[in-house]
């Protein structure tokens, strides 16, 4: 059936990515995989659920908004064991719930009108995701959902569920509902003519879902007056945002830096460091090159839980400082840092050999003196005439493409912090427009040289000549940032 979707037209335009559902990235065996893999995360047998039923908007255009997904699992006998709620909120972060059958579970049957026996799945659970800002992260969700094949495995999916969000003294604040309206279709079996016809009825459904979010919060805030709670960063058990290019090009150098550490360390560890960046989001481990005796201990895990972390850490002077401070966050809903051991991390970037040694920032630029490290000027003057440990590595890091890119985040990164509000892109948008403008008043200038007299090419060429030599310096100027 997938082959057959995929080899027509709709599918171009309408179709289910592999990459928008559970962890970040992609998955070479696909929906199944990743499916595997997330409950492997959780502790479960992914033998113990051969089938799956997944309830999801689809992608149109290339677009995709989902604000919740529901994974249905089933055994062997296609009795609905589990549920996976996938939940994601406007800034692009996200929350699998995991819902078994336990003591706040039921699967009953029930007779409704007609007498045919149904199956619900109900679950209750802690809420610890921020959705919206008109709610705060605290509080409870409770699901009551049918099962979509309760009469035969081959029978026409109804989908009907009730989520319910209650406050954290249990008063229910919201009701959401979700349900099956007609008989529903199958790709496998549709002609050309129907999936477009549903295409043509449906398109529109996925790209006003966020203006339509939008549009109400606006209610909410402007006619309600209701309170407005800011957005936290996530916790451990959920899932970040997509890093930035900036963000990327940082942890590049940050995972050689960690490495360089642990291989380093005296410490008999194992290190598992779980990126917070889509490009290589799969967990790496580190071990020291030490010959020992004693057998290494169990592995540490080190997880930034936001890819804020790697901004926050170029922009710090003393790297080990912020990481120390993280750690010792005492409120763990606002720490941007999980791990497993924190006195082996806090040694571990504490001993650091750039660190340790502490050589003077200014006789290093003075002594080494070149084009290259003129790059890194910036970064040394926005620092107060200082560099960081990572700093310092990245300079001596052997690939040149990861330290260009690093030097070139960091320094906007810096720039932008005192300059355009912390955002690196507003800083890349006054750049573009400063660059066209004087690309604009060069082209000006040459057109009006060329056409006047030769007598006075002279005085307007000088103009020329100065106009030039000022784009070309800050072109010049905007390669350095």
């Amino acid at each position: 059936m997938e082959k057959r979707i995929r080899s027509t037209f709709p599918y171009l335009l309408y179709h289910v990515d592999s990459s928008d559902y559970l962890a970040r990235g992609e998955s070479r065996s696909g929906l199944r995989g990743k499916l595997d893999g997330y409950l492997q995360s959780q502790d479960e047998d992914p033998t113990h659920y051969p089938f799956a039923y997944l309830v999801t908007a689809p992608r149109f255009l290339g677009y995709s908004f989902n604000p919740v997904s529901f994974w249905y699992l089933y055994g062997e006998e296609m009795n609905l064991k589990a549920m996976i709620l996938e939940v994601n909120n406007t800034f692009d972060e996200r929350r699998n719930y995991f819902l078994d059958q336990g003591s706040t579970a039921t699967d009953k049957l029930m007779a409704d009108d007609g007498g045919t026996p149904s199956s619900t799945f109900s679950n209750t659970w802690t809420k610890d995701f921020h959705v919206s800002p008109f709610n705060s992260r605290k509080g409870s969700y409770s699901l009551n959902a049918s099962n979509p094949f309760v009469s035969t495995p081959t029978a026409a999916p109804l989908i009907n569920n009730i989520i319910t969000l209650s406050s954290s003294k249990g008063h229910p604040k919201l009701v959401a509902s979700i349900k099956s309206t007609t008989s529903s279709i199958d790709p496998s079996s549709s002609g050309f003519a129907d999936i477009i016809r549903f295409i043509a009825s449906w398109w529109w459904v996925g790209l006003v879902t966020f203006p339509r979010i939008v549009k109400e919060a606006a209610k909410l805030f402007f006619k309600r007056k209701l309170h407005v709670w800011y957005r936290p960063e996530v916790l451990q058990s959920s899932i970040g945002r997509k890093a930035t290019n900036y963000e990327s090009s940082i942890a590049e150098i940050f995972q050689e830096y960690l490495r360089s550490l642990v291989e380093t360390s005296s410490a008999l560890a194992r290190l598992e460091y779980v990126p917070a960046t889509v490009q290589d989001p799969d967990p790496k481990t580190f071990v020291p090159n030490i010959k020992s005796s004693d057998p290494l201990r169990d592995k540490v895990k080190f997880k930034p839980t936001t890819p804020v972390f790697y901004s926050y850490l170029a922009l710090s002077l003393d790297n080990a400082e912020f990481i120390c401070h993280e750690l010792d966050e005492p409120d763990p809903l606002k720490s941007i840092l999980y791990t497993t051991d924190t006195h082996l991390i806090r040694s571990l970037f504490s001993a650091s050999p750039e660190r340790q040694q502490r050589p003077d920032s200014t006789s290093l630029i003075l002594e080494k003196f070149s084009l290259v490290l003129l790059q890194w000027l910036p970064i040394f003057l926005f620092r107060g005439c200082g560099m960081s440990s990572l700093d310092k590595f990245a300079m001596q890091y052997p690939d040149t493409a990861k330290r260009k890119r690093y030097r070139e985040a960091t320094v906007k990164l810096l720039v932008s912090k005192y300059l355009c509000f912390g955002i690196p892109e507003v800083l890349d948008m006054v750049l573009f427009l400063i660059k066209t403008w004087l690309l604009w008043m060069c082209a000006r200038t040459l057109i009006d040289w060329l056409s006047t007299e030769p007598s006075q090419w002279a005085s307007k060429g000088a103009r020329l000549v100065v106009r030039l030599t000022i784009a070309h310096v800050f072109w010049l100027t905007g390669q350095v940032l």
